[in-house]
């Protein structure tokens, strides 16, 4: 005999494979915004801790780059989306087997 679970008109495992994913998307969204956070921080940040280390340790070239903290955007915003979403999935399947 074949028992069905039914959650809303769902199948129990459509229902946890839409938890893993609606799970992934929260983690992206928490990794993206903490991203966000880090990448604000760096933006202010970022020149005054050049100039001041260009300053105190002349024998090393320094110097400020605009562009480094655009393209540094873009790899830090993916890798938070990244790293979120893995981290969501790996929390989940923990206490959801599919």
């Amino acid at each position: 005999m074949t028992v069905h679970l039914r959650f809303g008109g769902m199948k129990a495992d459509h229902a946890m494979e839409m938890a893993v994913v609606l799970a992934k998307r929260q983690g992206i969204r928490t990794g993206l915004i903490a991203a966000s956070i880090a990448l604000a921080l760096l933006a202010v940040a970022y020149e005054p801790a050049v100039m001041r280390f260009k300053s105190d340790v002349g024998f090393i070239p320094l110097s400020y780059d605009p562009n480094f903290v655009s393209s540094l955007a873009r790899d830090l915003l993916l890798a938070g989306a990244l790293l979120g979403a893995l981290g969501s999935y790996i929390g989940v399947r923990r206490y959801v087997r599919i």
